[in-house]
């Protein structure tokens, strides 16, 4: 199955890019015509979007792989891709809006195969290619992808307090300093509406000093800090409890401190140099800042086992993203409680740091609002 590696750095003229994408097969071989193809737009894209694209078409060449080992297009054609996409749609359980950016990446990669000589009649606005395109204000798209981006994934309900509490109570951690870790972590998503990767990438000089917190306990007031880093990595300043401060900064002076302690002395072992770094919440495993896929894959195992252990159903669902999506939730009925507020959706959206108020209803799962209320 193909597999995403990362070049350290590439240098091309007088241009560096760091941790460029690349696609390896089963047996660790290159593929090039990816690269081809990555490098061509190596101008115009973004990390991001080179990290994006290269999931997509991860998974388009590890399919291609289930079915030739060689990965050809000689057997993809309109039929193949629809199948594909419902595919995709059954094991990911992904939402339709997903497939069908997915579905746009792989177009326009085999429309580019196609531009440069790499296959012959296979994609083009005609009935004589076998994937047929349209023409979409001056671009290329496909049928099918105007057919999942028109539908809608069903509003989810954002995970109740009581939900998140029988996820943090299940014991599949081997330690108390990773449970500790995995508590504040997950308070940082509910409480302060930070995304996976904002909750990575706290720096330790963002939390206040032991003092400032205590004296905002006492005063029962909010303190502001500033997020370096965001979705569109733009400095952000939001409320934070001096509670979840609290808990933060006894995590960085006992369980992180450890962790520090156990890398210094093996690295004097090993004589290998070890400089902690600026992030908050670390591996113990390599001492390094925590990968958001990390927190990600420990809720979803929490979660399931709640699931197997009859704590809770598959319809209570608590993912990663669904901590903001509680807090939204909270902000949200806190907000419409209070009748001296002119601009409620302006509130929301600025403690919940959207660009624009009209995607608060949808984020807020609102239409679950009145349910949540009979249910509590």
């Amino acid at each position: 199955m193909a597999y995403i590696d990362k070049l350290a750095e590439v240098t091309l003229g007088k241009n560096t890019y760091k941790k460029f994408p690349v696609i390896l097969n089963n047996e660790h071989i290159l593929n090039r015509l990816v690269l081809k193809y990555f490098l061509s737009h190596r101008v115009v894209w973004s990390e991001s979007t080179r990290r994006t694209y290269s999931k997509h078409l991860c998974d388009f060449f590890s399919q291609l792989e289930v079915e030739n080992p060689e990965a050809s297009f000689d057997h993809i054609n309109d039929v193949w891709l629809e199948a594909y996409a419902y595919q995709i749609l059954e094991r990911n359980q992904n939402s339709p809006v997903y497939i069908s950016q997915i579905l746009t990446t792989v177009i326009h990669f085999l429309v580019w195969c196609e531009d440069n000589g790499y296959c012959k009649n296979l994609i083009g606005p005609t009935s004589s290619f076998k994937i047929q395109t349209i023409s979409d204000e001056d671009s290329v798209t496909h049928p099918l992808i105007k057919h999942f981006a028109k539908k809608k994934s069903p509003l989810k309900l954002a995970p109740k307090e009581e939900w998140i509490e029988k996820v943090l109570a299940v014991e599949h951690f081997k330690s108390n300093s990773l449970e500790t870790r995995f508590s504040v972590m997950v308070d940082w998503g509910k409480d302060a509406g930070l995304r996976a990767h904002e909750i990575c990438a706290l720096n330790i000089d963002q939390i206040p000093a032991r003092d400032e917190i205590e004296k905002s306990l006492i005063a029962k007031k909010n303190i502001n800090i500033v997020l370096n880093v965001t979705k569109g990595m733009k400095k952000s300043t939001i409320p934070v409890s001096p509670d979840l401060l609290k808990k933060t900064r006894d995590y960085m002076d006992f369980e992180r401190k450890e962790i520090i302690k156990k890398f210094r002395e093996k690295s004097q072992l090993t004589r290998k140099a070890y400089s902690p770094p600026q992030e908050v919440f670390l591996s113990l495993k390599t001492g390094q800042a925590l990968h958001p896929r990390t927190l990600s894959n420990q809720i979803r195992t929490g979660w399931c086992q709640a699931v197997k252990d009859g704590e809770l159903t598959e319809d209570q669902h608590v993912w990663t993203h669904g901590l903001r999506h509680r807090f939204a939730t909270t902000i949200s009925k806190g907000v419409s409680e209070r009748t001296n507020i002119r601009d409620p959706q302006q509130v929301i959206k600025m403690l919940t740091r959207h660009k624009h108020a009209s995607t608060v209803d949808t984020y807020t799962a609102r239409l679950y609002l009145d349910l949540e209320d009979i249910d509590e």
